[in-house]
């Protein structure tokens, strides 16, 4: 079953609002381990230092990956869109298959257009969800992580 798009804003929201608190969480936890650590590091700590600036570098990669994959497939609808829109104004020079898209009707071209701008309008949404997955994911974890312990 399809998301409707408020359901898409709705993910969007929520995954921005968890990332806000969790890495307010993560900063504020990390900070503090910095300030109180004892020379020489213990192994933990050094382990920890290390890797706060591996992991922002993997979900970094991890998010343009995604971004890329995700951007593709848009395109590809976009463009498939935007053709079947020209069929309908009668301004593509491809003959179709099918004749009842072909209208030089302003309404139905109107409509097109404004079924076009709700698709893009979704494709974003989807495409900032795709790349704030692996921050999310890794931020709340840490937040997890260093909650314990």
């Amino acid at each position: 079953m399809k998301k409707s798009a408020g359901s898409a804003w709705f993910e969007l929201m929520r995954m921005g609002t968890e990332i806000m608190l969790a890495s307010g969480q993560v900063i504020a936890r990390r900070v503090t381990r910095l300030a109180t650590a004892k020379l020489p590091l213990s192994s933990r700590d050094r382990r920890e230092f290390s890797t706060m600036g591996s992991e922002k570098i993997h979900a970094g990669v991890s998010a343009l990956h995604a971004c890329a994959w995700e951007i593709a497939l848009s395109a590809q609808k976009l463009a498939a869109r935007n053709l079947k829109q020209l069929q309908a104004l009668g301004i593509a020079g491809i003959p179709l298959a099918s004749k009842r898209l072909r209208s030089t009707n302003p309404i139905t071209s109107m409509s097109l257009a404004a079924a076009n701008a709700t698709a893009d309008a979704e494709a974003l949404v989807k495409l900032t969800t795709t790349a704030l997955k692996p921050a999310h994911r890794r931020v709340t974890a840490n937040a997890r992580r260093l909650r314990k312990g």
